[in-house]
Order: structure tokens, then sequence, then C-alpha cells
């Protein structure tokens, strides 16, 4: 869709071969992590179609790397490419990506002369065309400066809130969280960062403070920086008389064959973010349950939000299959009204990543999102150059911005 309104289609051939080329290339990415030793410590094996894992065995050290730069390539030339005729001259684009692509980082996708697309792009993303439609009038304004959420206490039990229903998550949800104390340093360093003042209009929430129900009471903060777990449940079908993923069929007293209605979860309630007392949620039956799911999120009060920052976004424990479950997060934000969202689409636990992060926050003050991230990651390609030769993009590349007005009101 262009600025003037006209639409072009171009067609990116077989969906399963598309996406069987973005899940090398994301395998590729997060192994590059790790430069010198092939793959990350704990990173996971490639899923299969059917989204079941198996030990794959990939090249290693050096070899790897250069691997993961040609997957990195040859996802560029099925998915780029067939886009260039419709892009023209264009250098600011917004992107709405499904299923698996949702994970793709596009800004390190790899042209045949060794060039990331964020050397000639400004990127971000949307949840849905409806985004570009805007909202007349002046924005709200803040209701704060800041709010800061760092290592909640996922082992603590929280006082249950009066009058919440405890019962909002996924039925399956059996999902528990590590500690995450490296992200107490953003509780000291970012207020100033943004410009925040340390009195009443920020508030920083760590330990067992960071609760769901104070999050969710908080109303239209400038920034909402919440460094935490997120978790995605894979989309389940449920069977309504057993709970099995696949319908049962009996018999009734007439004789007849009878086969139980099968549901999908709505995936609002299978995404979300971990907060203090998480790792009591499957034990919570009322009140709070330490969980803030992507349903939960859309109910919050983000009309004055200029931008929502998830810096330690994906769980620990499991791995993304389709990308849905992080469409669903994404786009829980937009609902609540929060104007850009800055995402992290996997954990590197690198100082490259923190530095990159401080950087962004300094240039968001003078610059559009968009270009304060693509400045923020061209610093980083220029550091890793200097050091690796080539920049490894699982280091540089993690995170990615979605907001209708990430180029400027």
């Amino acid at each position: 869709l262009r600025k003037s309104g006209d639409v072009v289609l171009a067609d990116l051939g077989d969906a399963e071969k598309l996406e069987d080329r973005a899940r090398r290339a994301l395998e590729d990415v997060r192994s590059s992590i790790r430069v010198g030793g092939g793959l990350t410590k704990g990173a996971p094996p490639t899923p299969t179609k059917t989204g079941a894992a198996k030990p794959v065995k990939k090249p290693r050290g050096r070899s790897a790397f250069q691997h993961g730069l040609r997957s990195l390539e040859d996802l560029y030339a099925g998915l780029w490419v067939p886009l260039e005729p419709a892009l023209g001259s264009a250098d600011k684009i917004l992107l709405s990506p499904d299923g698996l692509v949702n994970l793709v980082p596009f800004a390190a996708l790899r042209d045949g002369q060794g060039r990331s697309l964020v050397e000639r792009y400004q990127l971000a993303y949307l949840a849905g065309g409806k985004e570009l439609a805007g909202v007349e009038g002046a924005p709200p304004r803040p209701g704060s400066d800041l709010l800061l959420v760092a290592n909640p206490a996922f082992d603590k039990k929280v006082p249950a809130s009066a009058g919440e229903d405890g019962a909002r998550r996924s039925r399956d949800f059996r999902t528990g969280f590590s500690p995450l104390p490296g992200t107490e340093r953003e509780g000291k360093e970012i207020p100033a960062l943004v410009g925040a003042n340390n009195g009443e209009m920020t508030q920083v929430l760590v330990g067992k403070s960071a609760t769901e129900g104070a999050v969710k009471a908080v109303s239209s903060p400038r920034v909402l920086h919440l460094a935490t777990h997120g978790f995605f449940l894979s989309d389940a079908a449920v069977a309504l008389d057993q709970g099995t993923e696949k319908a049962s069929s009996k018999r009734g007293r007439s004789g007849k064959k009878r086969t139980a209605a099968v549901w999908y979860e709505n995936p609002l309630v299978r995404s979300g973010l971990a907060l203090a007392g998480a790792n009591y949620a499957a034990k919570t039956t009322e009140g709070d349950d330490g969980l803030l799911t992507a349903l939960e999120i859309t109910g919050m009060d983000l009309s004055g939000t200029e931008l929502v920052v998830l810096p330690a976004c994906e769980t620990g424990v499991g791995k993304v299959q389709n990308g849905e479950g992080v469409f669903a997060l994404r786009r829980a934000f937009t609902l609540a009204g929060a104007n850009n969202l800055l995402m992290s689409l996997w954990s590197t636990g690198d100082e490259v990543t923190a530095r990159q992060l401080n950087a962004f926050y300094r240039k968001v003050q003078t610059l559009p999102p968009a270009e304060a991230l693509r400045q923020a990651q061209l610093e980083s390609i220029r550091e890793l150059k200097a050091k690796y030769g080539v920049p490894p993009p699982g280091l540089w590349a993690p995170f990615i911005l979605q907001g209708a007005h990430a180029f400027g009101r």
C-alpha cells in the first residue's frame, strides 16, 4: 500500500516453502549469538512442520555463523526481492506480517552485496491496517512520565486483589519462570535516559512490588518499560468434554455416534507477561495470578502512552512455533492505545544489546522511534564489525518496533 493509496500485490510463492526459509533463518540468527561455538547454550532445536521438535545437526563455530548469513540472504531472495519493484524509492517501510514471519527481524535480511535492510530502510511493524487510519485531534496527555517494571519476584506469593477473577489465563498454562536479576540495572539507568524525574511522575516496581495489579492500575504513562518474561503458548485444539487435544467420539444410550465439540482458546489468553507471583499462577483460583495476559492488556488505559518497551520478552522455557502468540501480544498493546511498542524477539544477555537499548532511549528523545532504533542498530553493527569483521545478527537485531506513528506524526 503506497502513500498515494494505490495497492500493489506481489506473489511470494508457496507459503510453506517461505515459512521453511523463515524457520531456518531464525534458527541461524539465534545461533550467531555465540559466534565462536555453534549453537547458543539452551538454544531450542529446529521446529518441524507439525510443531514437534527434533535435534538437527548444524555447522559449528565460524562455519555456523557463515551458514546463518547465507540463510538470511536466502530469505531475502524469497521474501524481499519480489517486493522491490513495488517499493520503488521508498525508504520507510511498514510491515504487517503473518504467521511465522511475525518472528522475522526484517532489519537483518541481507542482499547479495552483504548489506542488511536496516542499512537501506527505516522499518516498523503494524498489528493491522486499521492502525494507518490514525486518530483525529491532539494525542491524549500522558498521566505520568514513566512506569518501569524489573525482575519481578516470580516465586513470591502475592495477596489476592479484591474483585478480580484469577481464571483469565489459558486452561493448560503450566509454565514456570526464572529470575531476571540483570534487569534491575534498567531500573537505575533508564529514568535518566527518558528524561523522567524522580518524583511522583516516575514509578519503578522491582521484586515483589512488580505485581499484575500495580501494572493494570497504571494510567497512560508516557513510557511503559516492562523488563520481564513473556509467554506464548502454541495454538491447541481442546475437546469440550475431556480436555484432550483431539475430538473424542462416543456412543450415547441410543447407540448413535456422538462427537465432542472442539474449540480453540482465545489467543489473547495464551500469551502475555509474567509478573510477581507468576510461578503460583496454576494454583491461583481468585484474584490476580501474576500473569498479565494479552486479553487483560487490552483493558488497560494506555491512550497517552508514547512508548511501550519489552526488552526481555521471550520466555526462557519454550519456543514460539508460529508467531501468532507474539502477534497477539503486540496487538493487545495497540488495542490498549499505546502509540509505539519496542519488543525483543529473543534474549541475548549480551552487553551489546544493553548498550543498544540505552542508545535507543537517548536517541528517541529527539528522533522518531523508527529512526532512533535504526541509528542504535547501526551503532551496534559498527561495533560488532570492528570486533568480528561481520556483525552477528543475533546480537544486534533482536528488537523490532511497532507503531503507525513510528516514523513521526
